[in-house]
């Protein structure tokens, strides 16, 4: 399906059972504004003359079996607002010259298979508001800089093989509602800079944490609604703070922790 504006096309729309491939003369298209492949058989690899499409404010390639790496060429897309190139095969590493594409407010690469490390420029997309690497092949450490993400309202990063210690400047992200680090290998203790003031949802299960459940956690936002920390080796007594999230879900299956049940829980 593909819509067209005056003397443009403006948006390109493919939703097809048959296989498709995405042209290199794609490029040629100087217009388009819009890519949306959703649920189809894409057969290749995304061109990298697509980094010549300056006019692109929203790519959407999802479910569409597509694979190969991501062009390098992407960071040209100055003017780029949403790319979600969810659901498909790709590989390879995650090009640090996406760093360049300050315009970026939603960015989706769950379900693939990346390999590598977050890249640190990551943290340089001032008005990024959801961030999702869902079930891939990440690994390495968490970078800091993640934690310059001040406009960030959800972090999915869940379903990797990243490791180390969970960095304490992700308090930094104010604004933060939802964060998923669950099904990954993180040690070391839990930050209590993670009790942030709008977060609804932590998702840290089945990690290699240890210590003690911040209490912390009992002061954050009143519609705090999930706490998942099942599946670690976390030690100590269940702080009675927690008992001021009344409404929350809290989930504490399989770790060491110790003592009685506090009343106010």
């Amino acid at each position: 399906y593909v819509r067209r504006a005056p003397n443009a096309l403006a948006l390109l729309m493919i939703y097809l059972d048959s296989p498709i491939s995405i042209p290199s003369t794609i490029s040629s298209m100087s217009s388009l504004q819009l890519i949306v492949i959703f649920q189809c058989y894409v057969v290749g690899i995304i061109p990298s003359q697509i980094g010549l499409l300056k006019n692109l404010i929203h790519i959407v390639i999802s479910q569409a079996e597509i694979g190969g790496t991501f062009p390098t060429e992407m960071g040209q897309l100055h003017d780029l607002e949403l790319l979600q190139i969810g659901v498909n095969n790709l590989e390879g590493t995650i090009p640090s010259e996406f760093s360049q594409l300050l315009q970026l407010t939603f960015l989706n690469f769950s379900r693939n298979k990346l390999s590598g490390t977050l890249p640190s420029e990551l943290g340089k997309l001032p008005r990024l508001h959801y961030m999702n690497f869902f079930s891939n092949r990440i690994s390495g450490s968490l970078p800091s800089e993640i934690g310059l993400l001040t406009s960030l309202l959800q972090c999915h990063l869940d379903r990797n093989k990243i490791s180390g210690t969970i960095p304490t400047q992700l308090g930094q992200l104010k604004k933060l509602e939802m964060i998923f680090l669950g099904e990954s290998s993180y040690s070391g203790t839990i930050p209590t800079e993670l009790a942030l003031p709008l977060l609804i949802q932590l998702d840290l299960e089945q990690n290699l944490l240890t210590g003690t459940i911040p209490s912390e956690f009992g002061l954050v936002s009143s519609d705090f609604f999930a706490l998942r920390l099942d599946l670690n080796l976390l030690s100590g007594s269940l702080p009675s703070q927690l008992g001021l999230l009344s409404s929350a879900e809290i989930r504490l299956l399989s770790n060491i922790l110790s003592g009685t049940i506090p009343i106010e829980i």
